[in-house]
């Protein structure tokens, strides 16, 4: 019974461990500057670039096709963090200050789909379904 009762209590805590340590990978993989893919328009004039950096902040920028700054200030920045709920992870933005109103919805946990050295898609449910696909620059 005594056997049993360790080997249940290694294995809590290296589930524990486990859990952990995937946030921190995916925190790694996550940062520098992901270009967004417009899935519901190809062809459009403008695309997305999200920047996150090391100190869990990130910038959201907006560019014309020819590579310019569509505005002179960031479309967005603020604060994330990748935790995992229910073995997900979760990018979790927690502030976005931005110059426009659209931006508050980009608040709130996003349940990430796919993240790798070279794609990120993650969706977040409230309200409606909200979907983001990305390639690593």
């Amino acid at each position: 019974m005594k056997k049993s009762s360790s080997l249940i209590f290694y294995f809590i805590i290296l589930n524990f461990l486990f859990i952990i340590s995937c946030g921190k990978i995916a925190e790694d993989k996550i940062e520098g500057n992901w270009r967004r893919v417009n899935v519901e328009n190809v062809n459009s004039d403008s695309f997305e670039e999200l920047k996150f950096l090391s100190d869990e902040t990130f910038n959201l920028y907006q560019y014309t096709i020819d590579g310019n700054i569509v505005d002179t200030s960031y479309r967005a920045y603020g604060k994330y963090h990748i935790k995992i709920k229910n073995f997900r992870r979760i990018l979790s933005i927690t502030e976005t200050i931005g110059n426009t109103t659209d931006i508050t919805v980009f608040k709130g946990d996003w349940h990430i789909m796919k993240l790798t050295g070279k794609y990120l898609v993650f969706y977040k449910k409230d309200p409606g379904i909200d979907y983001w696909e990305f390639v690593k620059e």
